[in-house]
């Protein structure tokens, strides 16, 4: 019975350690407050939460919003792969 006490309490305490690593601290609450200048210059950022491979503790996940610019680069590129491989399929024809 000692080991199920403990063993529950060893599941719950990693729980709350990773709901409390995801709360923001007085500190960097602070400095957010204190700062609007800088938090408009940096990027947009996307967060979700994420359970890693292997594991049951979800975990949080930021990165940045794509830019308009990321969208132009992508769609060159689309392009740029279907061409070359038309040029790929192309060659394999005439050969």
């Amino acid at each position: 019975m000692f080991k199920a006490h403990l063993t529950l309490a060893a599941g719950l305490l990693s729980v709350s350690a990773a709901h409390a690593a995801d709360m923001p601290t007085p500190q960097t609450v602070a400095v957010a407050a204190s700062a609007p200048a800088s938090a408009a210059a940096a990027p947009a950022m996307i967060c979700h939460r994420e359970t890693p491979t292997g594991s049951t503790i979800p975990i949080k996940v930021c990165h940045p919003a794509d830019a308009p610019g990321d969208a132009a680069a992508n769609e060159r590129i689309q392009q740029q792969i279907q061409h070359d491989a038309a040029i790929a399929q192309q060659q394999r024809l005439n050969h």
